[in-house]
C-alpha cells in the first residue's frame, strides 16, 4: 500500500466475513445517500445523531491505533491510553468488536463534541475548524503494535465528511448490528486542506467524546 493511501472503514465477522462490499449496500448507509465500494461521500455539516433509543447503548472503542502519514514506515506502537490524535498528518483507526448478544440490534457510528459549556473541564483540544473524513477499513490491523501508514487495512468505503466544531454531533454509518463476533473498524483523517487539529484522550469522561458506537 503506497503513500497515496486515503481513510476508510469495514465490518469483518470471524465467522462469516461481513465486508462493506458491493453485495452488502442495502445494510450500509450513511447520510450522504447509500454507500458503495466506489462512492465518495461529499462533505457537508455534521449530521443529527439519533436519541430515539428507548434503551441506548453506548460503546466506545476496543482499540486506537495512530499512524502518520510523514512517517509512512514508522509504527507509533500500542496506544494503552486510548488517545486519539487528528492533524493533517496523523488519522486515527477505530476497531469496535461484536458479539452475539448484538443479534436484531440497529448500530450507528456516532461523532461528538461536546459544547464549552457541557464541560466541567476539558474534555477536547480543538484547533481550527473544518472538514476530516471517515471511512471502513476492511478488516482490523493484523498487528496492531507494528501498524504503519503504509501497511494499514485498505479502505473499504469511504463514508460522510464531518465538520468538526464545538457542540457538534455527526452520524456518518448507520447498518444493523451484526449479531455474531466480529468487528467494525474505522478511519479519521484530516481530510486535505483541512488544518484540524484535535486530541482527545478516550474513557476519561461520561461523557461521550469523539467516536463511539451506538448499539439499539
Amino acid at each position: 500500500m503506497g503513500p497515496t493511501r486515503t481513510a476508510g472503514a469495514s465490518l469483518t465477522s470471524t465467522a462469516t466475513p461481513f465486508h462493506a462490499s458491493t453485495s452488502h449496500t442495502s445494510q450500509l448507509s450513511s447520510h450522504s445517500g447509500t454507500a458503495t465500494m466506489s462512492s465518495s461521500a461529499p462533505p457537508g455539516k455534521a449530521t443529527p445523531a439519533p436519541r430515539n433509543c428507548e434503551a441506548p447503548v453506548f460503546e466506545r472503542p476496543d482499540e486506537i491505533i495512530l499512524v502518520d502519514k510523514s512517517r509512512p514506515d514508522t509504527a507509533n506502537g500500542l496506544n494503552p491510553n486510548m488517545i486519539v490524535q487528528l492533524t493533517p498528518n496523523i488519522s486515527a483507526i477505530f476497531v469496535f468488536d461484536f458479539n452475539s448478544s448484538d443479534l436484531n440490534k440497529q448500530c450507528s457510528l456516532i461523532f461528538d463534541l461536546p459544547s464549552i459549556r457541557e464541560q466541567q473541564h476539558p474534555l477536547y483540544t480543538l484547533n481550527g475548524t473544518g472538514l476530516v473524513n471517515f471511512a471502513l477499513l476492511e478488516e482490523p490491523p493484523a498487528n496492531p503494535g507494528n501498524t504503519t501508514y503504509n501497511n494499514a487495512p485498505p479502505v473499504a468505503m469511504p463514508l460522510e465528511a464531518v465538520y468538526l466544531e464545538p457542540g457538534m454531533s455527526a452520524q456518518p454509518l448507520e447498518f444493523p448490528c451484526p449479531g455474531e463476533e466480529g468487528h467494525v473498524v474505522v478511519e479519521m483523517c484530516d481530510k486535505p486542506g483541512s488544518g484540524v487539529y484535535l486530541h482527545y484522550q478516550e474513557g476519561r469522561s461520561e461523557i461521550p467524546v469523539g467516536l463511539y458506537l451506538l448499539k439499539c
